[in-house]
């Protein structure tokens, strides 16, 4: 807490992590929390030189636990989506650190698996009316390894913020007990849809949601991303940018007409809070490809499969059958629902 000592920590951090992390820094041609200019970005850059880069992560990981099979690029991927949604970095007033994820009972399976592929944490109730679980690290190795797969791999500059502060406290419990300690990286990735980032995103901030109109033959259909901040807005302009460029690649209908988009960014009814909606039979179908690349690793695996279903019969003309109809109002009620069938 003093003054001096965190002087200190940032000096010594410079010194001893520099070896072991190198940083890009500031340099216009990489994104990172020092440069959002998304739009100029974009424009002059076909792919990001940003990748994420799990190096560091993996010495550690087979350094503590060499008998144990270290964890896929795919999964590491989704997991820092899905942590960027869902995920939170605590830092208590008393000075203790923990690294954790909430999730509802129905959803517990996921905290295991992530316990299990990491060797690092415990599960924990954290409200027994409300039914939800925790996965919570505390222990000061366990964090230093998850907070080395987060450095210089995240996407959302809120949480790149976040993490720069919570180094910041890391460090200085490393630097007293003579330990490494972590040179934050400031830089940011863009994801692609080649990557499982959007998939862990999606099993912690989508909505695959199906509207079944009760006075004409009508429909809605949707997929929606939420985010919270304006500063983080640009990802899901960029999400939106991926599948309209995938589509002008692979569909000769929006390659003969650039002014097509699958959706809008849209703010929510919250204030400093956006959406990204894909609306529409036709639009949620071209992004079916994705989810059926990469499979959902949540509960809401069993939303996309009914949600995909419900697509399939609207595509069909089923809901012009008064009969067939109000089986897909009866499946669409199942989307999304506390209890999935």
């Amino acid at each position: 807490k003093s003054p001096i000592l965190l002087i200190l920590t940032l000096l010594l951090n410079k010194k001893v992590s520099s070896i072991k992390t190198p940083v890009v820094g500031k340099e216009k041609n990489h994104l990172n929390i020092y440069n959002l200019d998304y739009e100029t970005y974009i424009k002059n850059n076909n792919n990001n030189n940003n990748k994420f880069d799990f190096t560091l992560f993996n010495s550690e990981f087979k350094r503590r636990f060499p008998n144990k099979e270290l964890p896929t690029n795919e999964f590491l991927i989704w997991f820092i989506g899905f942590f960027e949604g869902d995920g939170s970095l605590i830092m208590a007033k008393r000075g203790d650190l923990s690294i954790l994820i909430t999730q509802s009972a129905k959803d517990i399976n996921i905290l295991n698996v992530i316990k299990d592929t990491f060797n690092v944490g415990n599960i924990i109730i954290q409200s027994k009316k409300d039914k939800t679980y925790r996965w919570i690290i505390q222990n000061r190795k366990d964090i230093y390894l998850i907070s080395l797969l987060f450095n210089g791999n995240l996407v959302l500059p809120i949480r790149s913020l976040k993490l720069n502060m919570f180094l910041s406290k890391l460090n200085y419990k490393l630097l007293i007990n003579n330990e490494n300690l972590i040179e934050f990286n400031p830089n940011l990735i863009l994801p692609t849809l080649n990557d499982t980032w959007l998939l862990g995103f999606t099993d912690s901030e989508g909505c695959f949601t199906c509207s079944i109109l009760n006075n004409s033959n009508g429909f809605k259909v949707r997929y929606i991303l939420s985010q919270k901040y304006e500063i983080n807005k640009y990802i899901l302009i960029h999400i939106l940018y991926l599948f309209n460029n995938y589509l002008m690649k692979h569909n000769e209908t929006y390659l003969n007409n650039k002014n097509n988009s699958l959706g809008l960014i849209v703010p929510h009814s919250k204030q400093n809070n956006w959406e990204l909606r894909i609306n529409g039979l036709k639009n949620c179908q071209n992004i079916l490809f994705y989810f059926d690349k990469f499979k959902l690793k949540t509960i809401k695996y069993q939303s996309y499969i009914k949600f995909k279903e419900i697509l399939i019969m609207l595509d069909n003309k089923d809901h012009l059958d008064p009969i067939k109809r109000k089986l897909i109002k009866d499946l669409s009620k199942k989307i999304n629902n506390k209890i999935l069938e």
